[in-house]
């Protein structure tokens, strides 16, 4: 089965990088894409203001300019609280099933919160945010970009994760060894 795939799913699916214009119902909007790593975007989809658009292309590239610079300083700011995350853990604690268990968020990114187990037994595991997430208002961040209500509470299920990946390791490297048995 063959088809094509619509440009404009195509600029979903992986963005163009730089910066596009398109008209859509009368109005001008932009995109501006630029690669962090490998898979990796920051993307922008806005539509300028009429009032901007009727002034003309060097207003608009004014007003476009402007707005990529206020959001790379956010994703700058995002980014540094990020890596200050990556450096200095948060401890965590929880207790699950009648067990304290005891770890750090080791990563907490817009769509990813990581940890580690420490106590009692040692194990990682991460929460991704995506899409239905986000429809529902839930975000690893809060607007102070302090880590949200609901960045804790999948940093405490993403440990109680952990926990259960250790606990039951020997039979998960069992069935590891088993399906590697070629008859």
């Amino acid at each position: 089965m063959t088809g094509t795939i619509d440009k404009n799913l195509l600029d979903i699916i992986l963005p163009e990088e730089g910066l596009r214009f398109r008209e859509h119902f009368g109005k001008v909007e932009f995109t501006y894409a630029e690669k962090v790593e490998e898979g990796c975007y920051h993307e922008i989809h806005e539509v300028v203001p009429t009032h901007i658009s009727k002034l003309g292309e060097e207003k608009i590239l004014n007003y476009v300019h402007q707005k990529i610079e206020e959001h790379k300083r956010e994703w700058k700011k995002y980014e540094e609280i990020e890596e200050n995350i990556r450096k200095n853990h948060i401890p965590i604690k929880t207790k699950y099933k009648g067990i304290s268990l005891e770890g750090r968020i080791i990563e907490a990114t817009s769509l990813c919160i990581k940890v580690e187990l420490d106590k009692p037994l040692r194990g990682h595991s991460h929460i991704n945010f995506g899409y239905a997430s986000a429809v529902m208002g839930r975000y690893v961040s809060n607007s102070d970009h302090e880590i949200s209500k609901y960045g804790y509470e999948a940093a405490y299920r993403a440990l109680e994760w952990a926990y259960n990946d250790a606990l039951h390791k020997p039979e998960k490297d069992l069935v590891e060894s088993l399906n590697e048995y070629k008859s």
